[in-house]
């Protein structure tokens, strides 16, 4: 057509028309006799494998009549108004007398037709060029005819070009049936669009397999429709999809996975428990943290220090013993006359929290005997810390006279405590402890 819409024009000259009564008989007898002159309205239009014709149905200003022979006395005027309609049964077969002519290609390409366009006196022929086919497989549309890839059409066998379905949808193409895919309710012949597919009508919802009719069609199950449909175990939740929630304490389930809490039991989801082996509800770890629950041992997630046994929740979000100072105290048997006091030997432990606790080494052998004579303290183990070490005290290796019998001056010697007279009395002294995270 033209920029302004206007058709091409096929001019029809000099037509024979004759009407005949009794054609082929012995009683044959011609009627009437004209000429008739035509304007056609012209289209090109793409074709499989290539360009053809369209006419279009002439107005009775568009013809011309001459009467040649008038045996009946009919008026031209009426001839005049009656023949564009007689001419109209005719024209498919004079557009197919025109036949198609065929797309050239081009170095191996083949012209595929996007549109035919007039301006003026000339037509203008718009084609994308595309490969040389054997099969669909390497054309855009999916269409490959005569060895040359076909522009889409509604009536190919393939969803290509605007479709949402096979030939149908997209605007340009009839409503696609129901099962059909879909964009908008306009690319489905009833019903509607729901979920891509187009949905068959309806009045109520159990004429739905979702359950759910709406605005005159089904809806695909989903996850806030308020109804238990498609996979899921409660309503709008549990299920295989990743799209729904998991179900609160108290809805259906089929199994822990269907569950908020993770626990289902008797096709009912649980509350979260302190007991229930797994890390649910506001703990921060398996069964323990988050208030409600106990403490979690070392090493477990904590988010704050209340979540922990041991009050410490280090910097990498899990519990620990955290930096801890322990001090042992010390106390010797009593001296007397002619004998002197003795510090017990053996260990001490001490514990900051459940894992975390050090053992130390006590001194033995008489408080009066100095520096390297008997043992001294020592760290003997440590469980939760990366170390403990005696520090602070008199000489900084955690060591701290206390008292001695009387009379008596104390101090320390490389970690044992010593008094300058052990008898007549007992002694005491300290071990000063750091453990570090």
């Amino acid at each position: 057509s033209g920029p302004a819409g206007e058709l091409g024009e096929l001019a029809v000259a000099h037509v024979l028309v004759e009407l005949v009564q009794d054609a082929d008989l012995p009683t044959e007898q011609v009627r009437l006799v004209l000429a008739v002159d035509a304007r056609l309205g012209l289209e090109l239009a793409f074709q499989p494998g290539g360009i053809g014709f369209a006419l279009s149905t002439p107005t009775a200003a568009d013809v011309t009549v001459s009467l040649l022979a008038n045996p009946l006395g009919v008026s031209e005027a009426a001839l005049q108004g009656f023949l564009p309609s007689v001419l109209a049964g005719f024209l498919p077969d004079l557009a197919s007398a025109l036949q198609s002519f065929p797309l050239p290609s081009f170095l191996g390409l083949s012209l595929s037709g996007v549109e035919v366009s007039r301006t003026g006196a000339y037509y203008a022929i718009f084609a994308d060029l595309t490969p040389d086919c054997v099969d669909g497989s390497v054309c855009p549309s999916g269409v490959c005819l005569d060895g040359a890839c076909q522009a889409p059409t509604c009536s190919d066998g393939v969803a290509n070009g605007a479709e949402t379905g096979v030939d149908c949808g997209g605007g340009s193409c009839p409503g696609c049936a129901t099962g059909e895919g879909c964009f908008l309710g306009t690319d489905c012949a009833t019903g509607g669009c729901s979920g891509g597919v187009c949905q068959p009508s309806c009045t109520g919802d159990v004429e739905c397999p979702s359950g759910v009719c709406a605005a005159g069609f089904c809806r695909v199950a989903n996850c806030a429709d308020g109804v238990r449909n498609g996979a899921e175990s409660g309503v709008d939740c549990g299920g295989s999809s990743p799209y729904c929630v998991r179900c609160a304490d108290g809805q259906t389930c089929d199994s822990a996975s269907d569950c908020a809490s993770g626990v289902c039991t008797g096709g009912v989801c649980q509350a979260p428990s302190c007991s229930d082996g797994l890390e649910n509800g506001s703990e921060t770890d398996v069964d323990c943290g988050g208030g409600a629950c106990p403490g979690c041992a070392l090493t477990r997630e904590c988010s704050s220090a209340g979540d922990c046994a041991s009050g410490v929740c280090g910097q990498s979000a899990r519990c620990t013993c955290g930096n801890r100072t322990f001090v042992f105290g010390v106390t010797s048997s009593t001296g007397g006359a002619f004998s002197s006091a003795q510090w017990p030997g053996g260990t001490a432990s001490q514990s900051s929290s459940p894992g975390c606790s050090v053992t130390i080494n006590r001194p033995d052998d008489s408080i009066d005997l100095v520096c390297t004579l008997a043992s001294p303290f020592s760290v003997q183990t440590f469980a939760g810390f990366s170390q403990c070490f005696g520090a602070g005290g008199e000489d900084g290796d955690g060591c701290e006279p206390v008292s001695c019998p009387f009379a008596g001056i104390g101090s320390c010697c490389s970690g044992r405590p010593s008094c300058s007279v052990g008898l007549n009395g007992s002694g005491q002294a300290r071990y000063h402890v750091t453990c570090l995270e």
